[in-house]
């Protein structure tokens, strides 16, 4: 009989990976420290856990106080590398799609309207996003008039839009993404960030960005622009 581990490093799709799956067990971790992987392993297996599905970023910062020699850095790279070390454990790391294929974002206008304006520089972010995901620097790009204002590292999707926000007003945010385990989430958070940095629209890859319900419902009331590409 499988056991269920949900570790959650908090968020929205904890939330929507409880409900879905329903009998599961949540282990919630820090995400500015997260424990160490060894241990934690050992004590899903003295659990009974026989999947594991992992939820919320973990500060990637916390990689540099890692007992875990990672041949690489990258967000992929690292899932991989856990995947691989739960699995010669006997624990089968699962894809959050398994539960939240629904939620996937669709090709086409989600809320809003596009304008021109809007429309070019969604597209031109779009392709600096996709260099971005597949060199495994960051997955968020922010864009005005064509230009790149601000592109994501180690401070996550929220804090590069508040940069951005700090340089210019009317921009435009683009989230791609990688097929994995682990996608990225729009949530209610990332938009508050919009907002507050004066982001006027959002691109996601289509397919390859998760995109919650609250998300949509607070972008229609605060009028900003969402589009699936």
């Amino acid at each position: 009989m499988k056991k269920i581990a949900i570790v959650s490093a908090g968020g929205e799709i904890a939330q929507a990976l409880i409900k879905e799956i329903g009998d599961a067990r949540v282990y919630e971790i820090d995400p500015q420290n997260p424990p160490d992987l060894p241990e934690f392993a050992e004590r899903l297996q003295e659990d009974g856990m026989t999947d594991v599905v992992f939820s919320g970023k973990v500060d990637k910062r916390a990689v540099f106080s890692s007992k875990i020699n990672f041949a690489k850095k990258d967000d992929i790279s690292i899932l991989k590398d856990i995947s691989f070390y739960f699995t010669t454990r006997g624990i089968k790391v699962r894809s959050q799609l398994r539960w939240l294929k629904r939620f996937l974002t669709k090709e086409g206008v989600i809320t809003g309207r596009m304008s021109e304006a809007f429309d070019m520089n969604i597209k031109f972010g779009f392709g600096i996003a996709k260099r971005l995901v597949r060199l495994g620097i960051g997955q968020t790009v922010c864009v005005k008039n064509g230009i790149v204002v601000a592109i994501e590292s180690l401070e996550g999707t929220d804090e590069t839009i508040l940069r951005a926000g700090s340089l210019v007003q009317d921009f435009v945010v683009f989230k791609g993404g990688k097929n994995g385990l682990e996608l990225p989430v729009i949530g209610k958070k990332t938009i508050l960030a919009m907002k507050k940095a004066g982001a006027k629209a959002l691109g996601l890859q289509a397919n390859r960005v998760l995109l919650l319900p609250s998300a949509v419902g607070l972008a229609k009331k605060e009028g900003i622009s969402i589009v699936g590409l």
